[in-house]
This record gives C-alpha cells, structure tokens and sequence, in this order.
C-alpha cells in the first residue's frame, strides 16, 4: 500500500498537480511548524498515522463500506476531489447513491485529488466547511 501511495503521490493523485516533491512544504512542513499543538502532539500524530495504518489497513480491505454501511441517520457530506487516485471518485459516487440518510450532498472539486486542504480549490473547501453546512444542519433540542 505504501508503494502504490508513493506512486499516487507521485503523479498528482494525492494533490492535484503536485507531487512527490512537494510532499515537505504540504504535508511535513505545516505540521513542523504550527504553534497549536505540542513536540508531542505532532509526534503522536505521526504514530497514530501508523497505528491506524496497521490496525485498520487489513480489515478494510476485506470489506467494503457500501455492504457494511448502508443507512446512517444524520446529514452526510462527501467533499471529493475529481482526480482523487487514493479514494476512487467513481466508487465514492456510487456509495453515495446507494447510501441511505436523510439529507445528503456530493461537493465536487473538479481541480482537486485526495487531499482537499492543499489543492487548488482552498477557498471552496473553506466556504463548504465555514458557510454551506453549517446552514444546512441544524441541531434540534
């Protein structure tokens, strides 16, 4: 799995036009240098990237969402970039069909992959998280 994200990443399929080189200054650079969260957060962080990797990587593979979760009882929203190679876009749209919840919304990013917060479509993922769902959902007491 690692060979295959490394190629992914490579060609773009991480985040849309760029790639593997970019990786430093995306992905390992943000979190060396935010002032939100301690040395050890950013070290568990890094663990628990590779806890989860490892206990949850084989059992996902053997099954699939779409025959584990069929209905859900909240509002779904699936953000997802058109040029996702991590997560296919075609397979995504067709879980989303098939799922079952009271209200529930595919956002596309035509000039986006996988990894949303550092493509192309920065300030369209900001207004879907900020302004759209908010509106959208509301919680009734």
């Amino acid at each position: 799995m690692r060979v295959e994200r490394n190629w992914v990443m490579h060609y773009g399929g991480s985040a849309w036009g760029k790639d593997k080189k970019d990786f430093f200054s995306l992905f390992i650079k943000p979190l060396i240098f935010s002032r939100e969260y301690t040395v050890t957060d950013k070290i568990n962080y890094l663990k628990g990237m590779n806890v989860s990797l490892e206990k949850l990587w084989e059992p996902l593979m053997k099954q699939h969402l779409v025959d584990i979760v069929t209905k859900v009882n909240v509002p779904v929203y699936f953000l997802h970039g058109t040029h996702d190679q991590q997560t296919s876009y075609i397979l995504a749209r067709e879980y989303f069909n098939k799922l079952d919840a009271p209200q529930k919304h595919f956002i596309e990013f035509e000039n986006s992959a996988h990894m949303l917060t550092y493509n192309n479509e920065i300030d369209k993922f900001h207004k879907v998280l900020i302004e759209q769902i908010p509106d959208e959902v509301t919680v009734n007491n």
